[in-house]
Parts: structure tokens; sequence; C-alpha cells
């Protein structure tokens, strides 16, 4: 039959194109260009960075060596549920990176970077895991924090509860600031220590550095504590 003398229009036929691994990928006919990822490029600013893109535009970013994880390829369909996980990876990926940045700065506790996190709209699942991953490795420890902390309160010359309400303040559980106060206390006795003329008498040296830690506000324990690891055991 002649088509063409009928008077109608026929359309022709579609033809069935694959999708190219590094191109851009023909739509089917279920799914729209809009469904597809187009390209998956490099940062050139930052090589550790994916951009995603769909219909040569940006919808996703991905550090680069979670590509692979989570299946992206050209081709491949992007779906709200992609989109979703890769958001959380990339949430992640900013996280940690913040983390670092702010630990190459100065210590931080895993409250006071779980705090930055969520202040910068992460929420708080994501910050949780990071920090604590940071803290399997290494990066974070609320007891070096916790030391850091107290030094530098010391080196301003505040006292013993000023010091302690910073702790708190900083997330710092009992025992890390514990340890801290006791390293505090000694350091503070030291330098009482070496302020003492060497030929005073051990009972004048032992009360004379007792009072000055007293004054800074070590309960006596500490203070007992920290005296005796310098001066030794405490005169009858």
């Amino acid at each position: 039959m002649n088509w063409g003398s009928t008077g109608i229009n026929v359309p022709p036929l579609r033809p069935q194109v694959r999708p190219s691994l590094f191109g851009d990928n023909v739509p089917s006919r279920d799914i729209t260009t809009a469904g597809r990822i187009s390209a998956i490029s490099p940062d050139l600013k930052n090589p550790t960075v994916t951009f995603v893109k769909v219909a040569g535009q940006v919808v996703a970013r991905v550090p680069f060596v979670e590509v692979d994880r989570l299946g992206l390829r050209v081709g491949a369909t992007w779906s709200s549920m992609l989109a979703k996980t890769c958001e959380q990876v990339w949430m992640t990926y900013e996280s940690r990176e913040t983390c670092i940045k702010l630990m190459a700065v100065r210590e931080h506790t895993s409250v006071q970077l779980v705090a930055k996190l969520k202040s910068k709209g992460v929420n708080h699942e994501v910050a949780s895991r990071v920090v604590e991953d940071l803290k399997k490795e290494g990066v974070v420890n609320d007891e070096r924090a916790a030391e850091a902390i107290a030094h530098s309160e010391g080196k301003k010359g505040s006292s013993a509860t000023k010091v302690k309400a910073r702790l708190r303040s900083a997330g710092a559980g009992a025992e890390v600031a514990l340890k801290a106060d006791k390293k505090q206390a000694k350091e503070a006795a030291q330098k009482l220590v070496e302020k003492l003329d060497g030929r005073l008498a051990k009972t004048t040296k032992w009360r004379r550095v007792m009072s000055g830690l007293a004054r800074r506000g070590f309960d006596e324990d500490t203070a007992r504590a920290a005296t005796r690891s310098l001066l030794g055991a405490e005169p009858e």
C-alpha cells in the first residue's frame, strides 16, 4: 500500500540508539532526558569532588571515591531516591571537611563539633556519625581537647572554677574534666615551685604551694596530689 497517496502524514520511526557510556543519553519511551544522568564531571577546583549532571545541569555533587559505590554512570536513571542518597553522602563529606578545618585551628571536643555542624544546618544524625568516625580515627580526642582548654585558661590566669565551667560548656565528661583539672593543677604547682627560694624548708614550700593552688580554686585533694608530685610526700 502506498501511504503517500492517502494524504496522511505518517511520522518516521524513531531510531533505536543505545546510551553512550560517556556522552549524553538518548531518552527512552518512558524516561525523559531529565531522568537520566547525562554526564559525570570532575570539579576542576577540587579533584576529589564530582559533579553529576542531568540534561546538562548539575543536580548533585559527590566525593569522587563514592561514584562507583553509588552506581553513578552516564545513562543511569536519576531518581529522587538516588538524589536523596547523594545529598546525604555530600552532607557527610562536607561535615567531615568542616570538622577537619576546625581541628586544624584548635582542638575541639566532640560536643563542640556536633554543635558547630548543627549550626550549619547538618542534622544531628549525620553530625554525630561524622564526629564519632573522627573519634575512632583519632582526629577528635575529648581528653586532648579538654587539656588544651585547661592549658589555655591556665595561661590566662583563670581560676580552676572558671576552667571547670569552660570544660562543662565544651561538653567534656566528668572523667575527662577531672584529668584536665589534675593536669592544670600540676602545671600551676610547677610555676609556684619555680618561684620559691630553694633554701626554704620543705614544710614552708608545701604550705606556700598549697595556699597558691587554693587561691586558684583547686580543691584540697587535687592541690595536695599536685604538690606531692613535685615536692614529694607531705612533711609531718
